[in-house]
């Protein structure tokens, strides 16, 4: 349910629920192609209200428990592990997260309920957002993680804050035994805020990415529970 998804108090921010008001400041920050050009193609550019009230919908659908079958609307959901600009965010939200499916797969049994999908709240403002997504079928004790964040907040350490604060909860909270992000390789910054969180760098997936164009590696990173 909403009300139990964790409310998680960083040094630099508030990292909590998805809510109907927060639509305005999620669209006003997604809306930057410096933004998009680091998450997959399925976070919207540009990024309308419609957009914002949409993906806020599907959180709270997805957070309510309701989340075993169909969405009625696509859930928008970029890249894991691409972080936007300079802050270097890995992600996957607004749709905020990975493009996997939300929803309990028939025949995954070890799939946990609930993802978590929380708002990144800087100055009163949903300024960005942190998604755990979980995967499915032989990948499920395997979880995605993905971030954005707008760009006015850059440079002020909120997403390594982040990052180091939701992965505990997950581990805790979900049954998995490993977190990944797949980060475009033109994309160092969030390489680096996953690295100061205790994230290895395990491969490079040559030619995996085509964005705006242009072909390029992916480079993935994956924590442990036992890390």
């Amino acid at each position: 349910m909403i009300e139990n998804l964790p409310h998680i108090r960083t040094p630099t921010s508030l990292l909590r629920p998805w809510r109907e008001e927060d639509a305005p400041s999620l669209a006003t920050y997604a809306d930057n192609p410096c933004v998009a050009a680091a998450l997959r193609d399925s976070f919207p550019s540009p990024y309308t209200l419609e957009d914002a009230n949409r993906f806020i919908a599907y959180a709270r659908w997805l957070s309510s428990g309701a989340g075993s079958g169909p969405f009625p609307g696509f859930p928008f959901f970029p890249s894991p592990g691409s972080l936007s600009g300079p802050s270097g965010t890995s992600s996957s939200e607004p749709s905020p997260f990975p493009s996997s499916s939300p929803g309990s797969p028939a025949g995954s049994s070890c799939r946990t309920p609930t993802d978590l999908l929380l708002a990144i709240e800087v100055d009163g403002v949903a300024a960005g957002g942190i998604a755990v997504t979980l995967l499915d079928d032989v990948y499920c004790r395997t979880a995605e993680i993905g971030y954005w964040l707008g760009e006015p907040f850059w440079g002020r350490g909120i997403m390594t804050d982040a990052i180091a604060a939701v992965v505990p909860v997950a581990f805790v909270r979900l049954d998995i035994v490993r977190i990944q992000a797949g980060v475009f390789a033109n994309n160092p910054a969030s390489m680096r805020v996953l690295e100061k969180c205790g994230f290895v760098r395990e491969a490079v997936l040559r030619n995996a990415i085509t964005k705006n164009g242009v072909l390029m590696d992916e480079v993935m990173h994956a924590r442990f529970r036992d890390r």
